[in-house]
Order: structure tokens, then C-alpha cells, then sequence
């Protein structure tokens, strides 16, 4: 498998990571843990959001690295905007935890700038 195929499943994993931070304190309702979120201030309530954010990004990152699979897209490229991709997803759940907007915004962009590049690499 090349490196862009497994760095869907890191992509899927980096969210989850930011969740599992939100969740960790002795008070987590794991029987009710949406409601437990709803509840959530400050560092554990961005690390629930960035979580949300890496899920709705997921899919078209993912298409993107399947497409461009499926038709044989150039590897070097892809692989490298994927690794782009996944740089950008840490860097920026670690800037919306620490309540850094602008700079979370403009890695933000990054990222959907690689998912762009993958598409175009493919075509």
C-alpha cells in the first residue's frame, strides 16, 4: 500500500486524537458522550470542534487519495500533498486547541490546498 492510501486511515486517526483529548477527564460520561461535549469550555470544547473539523474535511481528502489511486496518479506527488495534508491536520488541531484563529485559519488553507493539489496531480 503506498503512503497516501495509510495516510487515510492517519488522517482519520489525527481527529480522533483531538477528541480523545476532549475526553479526557474523570468526569466523561462515555454512556452519554455527546451531551458530555455539549457541556465543554475552553481547550476541551476546540479540541471537540477541531475533531468535527478533521471529520468533515475527511471524505474529500480521502476521495481525493482514492482518485488519484484508481487512475494512477503520479505517487511522488501524491504521497508528498498527502503528507502536506496530514502536517496541516496535527499543526491545526493543535493551534484550535490553544485558541490561535488566524493562524489555525491560514493552515486550514494549506490543507485544503493539498487536497486541491492531490486532485490536480491526478487529472
Amino acid at each position: 500500500m503506498t503512503f497516501a492510501l495509510w495516510s487515510i486511515l492517519i488522517a482519520w486517526l489525527i481527529a480522533m486524537i483531538s477528541g480523545t483529548y476532549a475526553k479526557a477527564s474523570k468526569d466523561f460520561d462515555n454512556n452519554n458522550p455527546r451531551e458530555y461535549f455539549s457541556h465543554l469550555e475552553g481547550k476541551r470544547a476546540r479540541a471537540v470542534a477541531a475533531m468535527a473539523n478533521g471529520f468533515e474535511g475527511f471524505p474529500l481528502f480521502a476521495s481525493a487519495v482514492i482518485i488519484a489511486h484508481m487512475i494512477n496518479g503520479p505517487q511522488t506527488a501524491v504521497n508528498l500533498l498527502a503528507l502536506g495534508y496530514l502536517i496541516s491536520r496535527i499543526v491545526f488541531a493543535a493551534l484550535y486547541i490553544a485558541g490561535k484563529g488566524t493562524q489555525r485559519s491560514a493552515v486550514w488553507i494549506i490543507g485544503f490546498a493539498c487536497i486541491i493539489g492531490i486532485f490536480i496531480a491526478a487529472a
